[in-house]
């Protein structure tokens, strides 16, 4: 008797709960129409390209989530409502599935904010919410009558019964799940950060190891676009004309000769995510240019010589400007010829560690204090003066 008399109170509380995220849910979305339009266009591409068809998809299903908690709520239709909520439920995991993997994705809204950075950890939350959601609307389901009568109304033409499982019992075992999944946030953080640096490493020893057949196949010379001897000449990749910036063009595009001649690696997984883009519709380059975000030292751009405080080594002098060979690096596994996001377009810095590519062939991810600044030396003409980047005593100096 006690766990029938348990049914009524139980069944109200989680009925009332369901219904209220889903009415708090599409008054987050109708709140952010626009945010979350962008959202709707990541999920299907096409359809974001500011026209009003977008929004009004965002608004549409704003409104269809506030409808569908509150009949919910109302016990209007009962199971065929649950039904449709469980359907909608099985919708948004599918798309936060496809956020989380995606690399950054706009933050999904789950629990009311909407924002361009990254959400994919929001993405995981909401998909542990909506586990959670989907079996308590199963469970309503299993123990809801094909009847009208509101959730609410039942609790109180139900008599009550000494030994119900009482509705504050149940917030408390919420509070307690919702405490476990914070306490769990970080270590998910971490493993994904983890597993995403490991990638990293990975990817930058395979464009290592392209560099070298490169190097094998142009009689050991490193990659060279510039003009020799002149810093401000043209700078040219088969055929195409970069901007005459002498380290920073070559530095950034020289992927564009090994891959994916030397390396079977699709373009997605060495440059950010819409950059192909832009190189094409902004600058109208051809799709074989790749602007890595695997950059190759500025040294091997010019000689040894010019990196060296030596004051017997006049660094301005025009012979230094050349191409340089592997055979020219003196400690291999001492120096490194490729680092991951040193700098972006806009200065950012990659955090908490670099992936670094070895002239040896092997690689590794350092933090930033593992860096000693007096290995770098600051040159003109886009050197960035940071270390592996800017070696004092170029190939013939040492990083580690």
């Amino acid at each position: 008797m006690a766990q029938r008399g348990s049914l009524p109170k139980l069944r109200t509380g989680i009925g009332v709960f369901v219904g209220l995220i889903f009415v708090w849910a599409g008054f987050a979305k109708l709140a952010s129409p626009l945010a979350f339009a962008q959202v709707v266009g990541f999920l299907l591409p096409g359809l974001w390209d500011g026209s009003s068809f977008a929004r009004g998809l965002a608004l549409f299903i704003g409104t269809a989530e506030v409808a569908l908690g509150s009949m919910i709520l109302t016990g209007f239709g009962a199971r065929p409502v649950l039904a449709l909520a469980l359907l909608a439920v099985a919708g948004f995991s599918i798309g936060l599935v496809v956020l989380a993997l995606s690399p950054n994705a706009p933050a999904c809204g789950c629990f009311g904010h909407f924002a361009a950075s990254s959400g994919t950890m929001e993405s995981l939350l909401g998909l542990a919410r909506n586990a959670a959601l989907a079996w308590m609307i199963i469970w309503l389901l299993v123990v809801t009558r094909n009847d009208s009568l509101s959730i609410v109304a039942r609790a109180v033409v139900v008599p009550r019964t000494r030994g119900a499982f009482s509705l504050v019992e149940l917030l408390v075992a919420i509070v307690i799940i919702s405490i476990l999944v914070t306490l769990a946030m970080p270590l998910l953080a971490g493993a994904r950060n983890s597993a995403r640096l490991s990638a990293r490493v990975q990817m930058i020893r395979q464009l290592g190891a392209g560099l070298g057949l490169y190097c094998q196949s142009s009689r050991e010379m490193f990659p060279y676009f510039a003009t020799r001897g002149d810093p401000l000449g043209p700078i040219t990749i088969r055929g195409v004309s970069l901007p005459p910036i002498y380290f920073r063009s070559q530095r950034w595009f020289w992927a564009s000769v090994v891959v994916p001649d030397f390396v079977d690696a699709p373009r997605a997984a060495i440059e950010p995510p819409g950059r192909a883009v832009y190189l094409s519709q902004n600058n109208g380059y051809p799709e074989f240019i790749i602007a890595s975000s695997y950059q190759i030292t500025s040294t091997v751009f010019a000689a040894s010589r010019y990196w060296s405080d030596d004051p017997e080594s006049d660094w301005n002098l025009l012979e230094y400007y050349r191409p340089t060979m592997l055979n020219d690096v003196m400690f291999p596994s001492r120096k490194g010829l490729l680092i991951a996001d040193l700098t972006g377009p806009g200065g950012h810095r990659e955090q908490p560690a670099f992936p670094v590519g070895m002239a040896d062939g092997s690689a590794f991810a350092p933090t930033e204090a593992a860096f000693d600044p007096a290995r770098a030396v600051v040159r003109p003409h886009g050197s960035t003066g940071f270390p592996v980047e800017a070696t004092r005593d170029g190939l013939a100096g040492w990083d580690f």
